[in-house]
C-alpha cells in the first residue's frame, strides 16, 4: 500500500470549468450510478488500461469490490485511493494508495479511465457539511469524455503514483 506524499494534490482544482455541459451538483447515488456505467464499460470492453478511483475512504469500496476485482483481471492496474480504516475490504488484485487526514483527495470522489478507445472521468468535491447522512451527501464536479481533460487527470495521477513507487 502506498501513501500519498502531497496532501495539497487535488483533481478537483484541475477541472476546466469552461464546458458548462459537463458540470453537475448531485447526491452520491447519481455519482455511484455514473461510476457503475464507467466501470461496466471497462469490463465489457475488457480495456487494458490504468483505472484510478478515489473513494475518500477505502471501506466505501466494499459493496462494489467484485467489479473492481473483475477489472483487475485485464486492466494493467486498478488504483484505489482512500483513507484506511478498520473495516476495509482486502484489496486482492488492486493497488491501494492511502490518503491521510488533511489530504485534499479525501474530500474528492473520482474515477478516471483513459484509453484511445474510451476516455471518461468523473471528478467531484464533496459539498456536504460534516455529519450529513450518507444518502444526502452532495458533490460538485464534472463528468467528461473530453480526451484532453481526461488525459490530464490520468497523467497527473500516474505521475503521483510513480513518485510514490520511487520513494
Amino acid at each position: 500500500m502506498l501513501t500519498l506524499a502531497d496532501n495539497r494534490f487535488s483533481l478537483y482544482e484541475l477541472i476546466d470549468w469552461r464546458n458548462m455541459y459537463n458540470i453537475f451538483s448531485e447526491r452520491r447515488a447519481l455519482l455511484a450510478s455514473w461510476c457503475r456505467t464507467i466501470e461496466l464499460a471497462v469490463i465489457e470492453r475488457q480495456l487494458n488500461t490504468e483505472v484510478y478511483a478515489g473513494f475518500q475512504q477505502i471501506r466505501y469500496l466494499a459493496p462494489i469490490l467484485p467489479r473492481y476485482q473483475k477489472m483487475s483481471t485485464f486492466a494493467s492496474h486498478v488504483w484505489v485511493f482512500g483513507q484506511p480504516g478498520a473495516s476495509d475490504p482486502a484489496l486482492d488484485g488492486l493497488h491501494g494508495v492511502h490518503l491521510q487526514p488533511g489530504d485534499q483527495l479525501i474530500k474528492e470522489w473520482f474515477l478516471v479511465v483513459n484509453t484511445p478507445a474510451y476516455a471518461r472521468a468523473l471528478v467531484a468535491h464533496e459539498m456536504s457539511k460534516p455529519g450529513t447522512p450518507h444518502p444526502k451527501r452532495t458533490f460538485r464536479g464534472i463528468l467528461t469524455s473530453d480526451q484532453k481533460q481526461v488525459a490530464q487527470f490520468a497523467n497527473l495521477l500516474q505521475e503521483r503514483i510513480a513518485k510514490l513507487q520511487d520513494a
